[in-house]
């Protein structure tokens, strides 16, 4: 499991988890799958996503 917080205040966790067939995915604690395992590159890029529009949120006054 990886663990990524901003302050400690924010964070995610993330596992792997079977996918289809049996191939390892790496799944966000909301149960968003973000990528299968042999493709770490896109799971990050999910994540930075995710960090953008969380830090978006922040600025417009959403938290």
């Amino acid at each position: 499991m990886l663990r990524v917080s901003l302050s400690g205040r924010v964070g995610e966790s993330i596992r792997v988890k079977p996918g289809v067939n049996g191939v390892p995915w790496f799944v966000s604690s909301t149960g968003n799958p973000l990528a299968p395992c042999h493709d770490a590159e896109r799971a990050v890029s999910e994540m930075a996503t995710w960090w953008d529009a969380l830090a978006l949120g922040a600025s417009d006054g959403w938290s």
